[in-house]
């Protein structure tokens, strides 16, 4: 007889997640000492998790830094475990900084791809 098989779960992903529950309230509240603190010990145990990266693509456009905000955003995209609602969430990001840059060529890009793929995705779910 097969016996189950224990589920293999890796602990940093949980710390992460847990480290990471409170970002979004507390850059909401504009307490970024706060915010860069979780996602900076979130990084260090897990520093291929793409969205810990875009928490902190998300912290610094809250900050007014833009540039950086773009830039972490694309790094979080190149993850190799960025895809779907992270890659979607970093588009829409970068989307929004190039609006406000006044690249509107670049914001359609961004936005477009991220249509794109929210529409594969829901493509992807009818079809199972």
């Amino acid at each position: 007889l097969d016996e189950p098989r224990e589920r293999v779960v890796d602990p940093s992903v949980d710390a992460t997640k847990i480290m990471l529950a409170s970002v979004d309230a507390d850059i909401a509240a504009e307490n970024f000492s706060a915010a860069a603190g979780s996602i900076e010990r979130a990084i260090q145990i897990s520093p291929s998790d793409s969205w810990a990266w875009h928490k902190l693509a998300k912290l610094r456009f809250a900050q007014g830094q833009h540039a950086e905000a773009k830039a972490i955003a694309r790094r979080s995209n190149s993850l190799s475990g960025a895809g779907g609602d992270v890659q979607i969430a970093n588009l829409l990001l970068i989307a929004r900084i190039e609006r406000l840059n006044g690249n509107a060529t670049a914001a359609k890009q961004a936005q477009a791809q991220a249509d794109r793929i929210s529409a594969e995705k829901i493509e992807l779910r009818e079809t199972k």
